[in-house]
């Protein structure tokens, strides 16, 4: 869920992934992930399109779902979390990153963290 430029989709291809599928609501995103894989020599079914939208994708499919830094841009949270879970697998994984605001307000220096 919000492949970007498919750096994280080549990382799983490196890793032996069987398949790999990428979502972006980018279109400039979704021709860089292309590139990116194609050069590796990897191909990858991606998706120009918002992730709380229906796009055909397999129900009760995938083992694991990701989306890093990219979950908390959906409109619609609530339905995104329901496609996901039709998505996967009975015991399918998804995991997700965003960041919290207050990242913005801390300083590290010397090992410590100012505020």
């Amino acid at each position: 869920m919000g492949c970007g430029n498919g750096e994280s989709l080549k990382y799983h291809g490196n890793n032996k992934a069987a398949e790999l599928w990428g979502i972006d609501i980018s279109k400039n995103q979704i021709e860089k992930a292309a590139n990116c894989l194609s050069e590796s020599g990897y191909a990858a079914k991606l998706i120009c399109g918002a992730m709380e939208d229906e796009h055909g994708l397999p129900t009760d499919y995938f083992d694991y779902i990701y989306s890093i830094y990219a979950i908390g841009w959906t409109t619609d949270l609530q339905g995104t979390f329901n496609r996901v879970a039709s998505y996967l697998k009975k015991d399918g994984v998804f995991i997700f990153s965003w960041s919290h605001h207050i990242h913005m307000c801390v300083a590290y220096e010397e090992g410590k963290a100012f505020f």
